[in-house]
């Protein structure tokens, strides 16, 4: 029996051309995520360091001692190293878009008096959603009609136990990202997208950016290898200018130790020992956006939560049978 029956719904809901008319006023309904970027963009990332450019400064000083083929062999390494770094990222952010279509998500609404299936992003506010057991709710609803209403907000909350929905109470309003794991109701759509409880949340993080402890130890490897080859640089000088020696000669000769001291072959092991790490997670079905992601992997030791229910996985598991 059709939700509108069994109800006995006087409203009919929103009509095809009302429905795309807001549509086009409030936009889809999903949550705005930051554009992929290009391969082209992935590959440049790959020379924000601080140690890579220690490198390219090394190659453009070794050039203009006429040192070519040194000079070729450390733009090689970096070009190698960012092609690595290019071909895992790129190929984690082309799963990553694959499962996201994989997961797009149907609802069903009434319009124009009848139950229709549409795509979950093109609710609109004022449509109206029947929400049954094992589908997730698509946008923020006022439950206006429900039987034994339960739905699962652990989502938002992190609470394992379902919540019971009675449309009695006025202020019983059903979640965008929940899901309804009993009973049957009727529930009228007042947000959607980004104005949602969930889309709120989502826009905080979207732009959270912490740097990694691995980056930061680069960073410091970086400053102290800059500090201390200038302070030897200095002294170099000074000392040669005191025995007699050139100016040129004394230049020339600290530029060749200070690129003796960077480390060329120091990315491309980093590189290949995070991929190793990258594929080595593969196999156990994890999926890492970024290489360095994989060394805040290995640090963690102890997980602390504050309840059981914020790591459930919400799946339900035959443990034994009993016969």
């Amino acid at each position: 029996m059709s939700a509108k029956k069994y109800y006995q719904l006087e409203h009919h809901g929103l009509s095809e051309v009302d429905a795309k008319e807001t549509l086009e006023r409030s936009g889809y309904n999903s949550l705005r995520s930051p554009k992929p970027p290009s391969l082209l963009k992935i590959f440049l990332n790959q020379f924000r360091s601080p140690l890579i450019y220690l490198l390219l400064g090394a190659g453009i000083f070794i050039v203009a001692l006429q040192e070519y083929i040194d000079a070729f062999l450390v733009f090689i390494v970096l070009i190698f190293n960012a092609i690595i770094g290019t071909f895992q990222e790129g190929k984690a952010q082309n799963t990553l878009l694959a499962l996201k279509k994989f997961t797009k998500t149907n609802a069903t609404v009434i319009r124009d008096g009848v139950e229709k299936i549409i795509d979950d992003t093109l609710i609109v506010p004022g449509d109206l959603v029947v929400l049954r057991e094992g589908e997730k709710v698509p946008a923020d609803l006022q439950i206006l009609q429900s039987t034994n209403l339960k739905i699962d907000e652990s989502t938002l909350t992190g609470e394992s136990v379902a919540v019971h929905k009675n449309s009695i109470a006025t202020s019983d309003q059903a979640y965008k990202g929940t899901v309804v794991i009993a009973g049957f109701g009727i529930g009228l759509v007042i947000k959607t997208g980004m104005d949602t409880r969930i889309g709120q949340i989502s826009a905080e993080i979207v732009d959270v950016n912490v740097d990694l402890p691995i980056k930061k130890e680069l960073n410091k490897i970086s400053k102290i290898i800059i500090i201390t080859s200038g302070i030897l640089s200095l002294f170099i000088v000074l000392l040669g200018l005191v025995e007699g020696y050139s100016l040129e000669l004394m230049v020339r000769t600290v530029i060749s130790l200070g690129v003796s001291v960077i480390p060329e072959g120091l990315p491309v092991v980093l590189t290949l020992v995070l991929a190793l790490g990258v594929w080595r997670m593969g196999k156990k079905n994890a999926l890492i956006k970024k290489l360095q992601a994989v060394e805040v992997l290995g640090q963690a030791s102890v997980i602390v939560v504050d309840k059981t229910g914020t790591i459930t996985k919400n799946e339900l598991c035959v443990t034994s049978l009993f016969l």
